[in-house]
Protein backbone atom coordinates (compact mmCIF):
# COMPACT_ATOMS: atom_id res chain seq x y z
CA UNK A 1 0.00 0.00 0.00
CA UNK A 2 1.32 3.30 -1.14
CA UNK A 3 0.14 6.54 0.04
CA UNK A 4 -0.12 9.72 -2.37
CA UNK A 5 0.09 13.11 -1.54
CA UNK A 6 -2.34 14.80 -3.34
CA UNK A 7 -3.30 17.82 -1.36
CA UNK A 8 -1.69 21.49 -1.13
CA UNK A 9 -0.59 22.99 1.97
CA UNK A 10 -2.70 24.93 4.00
CA UNK A 11 -2.22 28.86 5.16
CA UNK A 12 -3.84 28.59 8.44
CA UNK A 13 -3.66 32.65 8.55
CA UNK A 14 -4.10 34.07 5.41
CA UNK A 15 -5.46 37.23 6.84
CA UNK A 16 -2.49 38.32 8.84
CA UNK A 17 0.76 36.52 7.48
CA UNK A 18 2.75 39.40 7.11
CA UNK A 19 3.30 42.72 7.77
CA UNK A 20 4.70 45.74 7.01
CA UNK A 21 7.28 48.16 8.98
CA UNK A 22 8.54 50.76 6.66
CA UNK A 23 11.48 48.75 4.56
CA UNK A 24 10.68 45.56 6.00
CA UNK A 25 8.19 42.98 5.89
CA UNK A 26 7.61 40.42 8.38
CA UNK A 27 6.36 37.24 7.61
CA UNK A 28 4.58 35.01 10.08
CA UNK A 29 2.95 32.37 7.89
CA UNK A 30 1.33 28.90 10.40
CA UNK A 31 1.28 26.13 7.56
CA UNK A 32 -0.47 23.26 7.87
CA UNK A 33 1.40 20.50 5.69
CA UNK A 34 2.79 17.02 6.24
CA UNK A 35 5.39 16.84 3.80
CA UNK A 36 6.31 20.42 3.85
CA UNK A 37 9.40 21.43 1.15
CA UNK A 38 9.63 25.31 0.70
CA UNK A 39 7.91 28.76 1.10
CA UNK A 40 9.27 31.41 -1.35
CA UNK A 41 7.60 34.67 -3.23
CA UNK A 42 8.09 35.52 -7.18
CA UNK A 43 7.10 38.50 -8.26
CA UNK A 44 8.26 40.57 -11.82
CA UNK A 45 10.79 42.98 -11.57
CA UNK A 46 11.04 46.72 -13.35
CA UNK A 47 12.94 44.68 -16.57
CA UNK A 48 9.87 42.36 -16.60
CA UNK A 49 12.47 39.05 -15.63
CA UNK A 50 10.26 36.58 -12.91
CA UNK A 51 12.27 36.70 -9.71
CA UNK A 52 12.10 33.80 -7.13
CA UNK A 53 13.23 34.30 -3.75
CA UNK A 54 13.13 31.58 -1.02
CA UNK A 55 11.93 32.23 2.26
CA UNK A 56 11.66 29.24 4.38
CA UNK A 57 13.00 25.40 3.73
CA UNK A 58 11.90 24.27 7.26
CA UNK A 59 9.57 25.15 9.31
CA UNK A 60 9.73 25.49 13.51
CA UNK A 61 6.30 24.43 15.08
CA UNK A 62 4.88 24.53 11.85
CA UNK A 63 5.61 28.16 11.21
CA UNK A 64 7.61 30.28 8.49
CA UNK A 65 8.95 33.54 9.97
CA UNK A 66 11.58 35.56 8.67
CA UNK A 67 11.85 39.27 7.73
CA UNK A 68 12.95 40.55 4.64
CA UNK A 69 14.27 44.52 3.73
CA UNK A 70 12.68 45.75 0.01
CA UNK A 71 14.27 48.56 -1.77
CA UNK A 72 11.89 51.49 -3.01
CA UNK A 73 8.94 50.70 -5.08
CA UNK A 74 5.54 49.08 -6.06
CA UNK A 75 5.96 44.99 -5.06
CA UNK A 76 3.07 42.14 -6.25
CA UNK A 77 4.31 39.28 -4.84
CA UNK A 78 3.00 35.70 -5.20
CA UNK A 79 3.95 33.84 -1.62
CA UNK A 80 4.27 30.24 -2.40
CA UNK A 81 3.96 27.52 -0.31
CA UNK A 82 5.29 23.52 -1.61
CA UNK A 83 4.78 20.37 -0.69
CA UNK A 84 7.65 17.55 -1.47
CA UNK A 85 5.19 16.07 -4.00
CA UNK A 86 5.08 19.50 -5.59
CA UNK A 87 1.37 20.38 -4.49
CA UNK A 88 1.54 24.04 -3.40
CA UNK A 89 -0.69 27.29 -2.82
CA UNK A 90 0.14 30.17 -4.16
CA UNK A 91 -1.43 33.42 -2.01
CA UNK A 92 -0.54 37.05 -3.42
CA UNK A 93 0.96 39.84 -1.67
CA UNK A 94 0.67 43.56 -2.74
CA UNK A 95 2.75 46.44 -1.00
CA UNK A 96 4.41 49.86 -1.25
CA UNK A 97 8.05 51.29 0.39
CA UNK A 98 8.37 54.27 0.07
Amino acid sequence: EIDIDTTSPIINNLNSFWRQSGKYIYFNISITENNFNEVNYNYVDSHGTTREKKLCSTLKNNMCTIKKTFLRGDYDLTINVFDEAGNSVGVPVNFAVN
